[in-house]
């Protein structure tokens, strides 16, 4: 009798150690998923201008001592001028803050001249799945005129 109760509690514990384990197992895989859930979670339009300003940080030419490849703005074909914002990116190319924000935000997520990746794949599918439809004031800060956008109404896509 006294062994037939070892063997069942041995048994026993060998169960619930088992047990155990694949809860353990299987608590680590639920954390892992909603880890993983979290980590791929829609961008906001704030979440995607923040990404694209620490990859991308802005500042403010100078003739003087900014070293460019060009003159002037690609997307907006406008001369650079002392004190106005600008990104450069990897690629070299420079463009204003407000003409590639704009460009990233809508058009592409490569340099608008050479076409090299700027902003990862994986980021901007993350944007574009949680984006409501493009509305034109999410595009301009509050400060910006009313005749810029009058232009980007003109030009967005309906």
């Amino acid at each position: 009798m006294a062994g037939s109760i070892g063997y069942l509690l041995a048994r026993f514990s060998s169960t619930c150690i088992l047990y155990l384990f694949i809860a353990t197992v299987q608590s680590a895989l639920f954390v892992q998923s909603a880890v993983r859930r979290f980590s791929r979670r829609n961008l906001s339009l704030n979440d995607y201008r923040n990404h694209i300003e620490r990859k991308m940080p802005t500042v403010r030419y100078d003739s003087g001592a900014t070293k460019i490849c060009s003159e002037e703005c690609a997307v907006c074909l406008s001369r650079f001028e002392d004190g106005d914002e600008m990104r450069k990116l990897r690629c070299e190319h420079w463009f204003h803050k407000a003409c590639l924000d704009t460009w990233l935000l809508k058009e592409a997520s490569t340099c608008p001249l050479c076409r090299m990746e700027v902003v990862s794949r994986d980021v901007v599918s993350r944007y574009r799945r949680g984006k409501l439809p493009l509305q034109t004031s999410m595009l301009m800060d509050d400060d910006e005129d009313e005749d810029e956008m009058r232009l980007i109404r003109a030009i967005a896509p309906v």
